[in-house]
């Protein structure tokens, strides 16, 4: 099991904000890109704890529920397949 498997494994859901554990692609797809990305899709401040610094990085997005769907959406399409999405314990954002 990867290193990536492992954290997403051990994801426990926060009670607000939803989160996405991303892994950086390739070289040119890195964290600063992703980070980048998430803040166009919802057009605001991003919180973000790096769980691994080096290549391949892991970062930990948190965010509200209603922009997690956009934000996958636009990783995705950009290249970024090591993603894995948690909603949020309570409906409220």
């Amino acid at each position: 099991m990867s290193e990536f498997d492992t954290l997403a494994r051990s994801i426990t859901p926060d009670n607000r904000r939803a989160m996405i554990l991303l892994e950086e692609t390739s070289p040119e797809l890195n964290k600063e890109q992703a980070l980048d990305l998430v803040r166009q899709a919802i057009d605001g401040q991003v919180h973000f704890e790096i769980l691994r610094d080096e290549y391949p990085a892991v970062v930990l997005i948190r965010l509200d529920r209603e922009h997690v769907r956009d934000a996958v959406l636009k990783l995705s399409a950009k290249g970024y397949t090591k993603l894995k999405a948690v909603g949020p314990l309570k409906s409220g954002g």
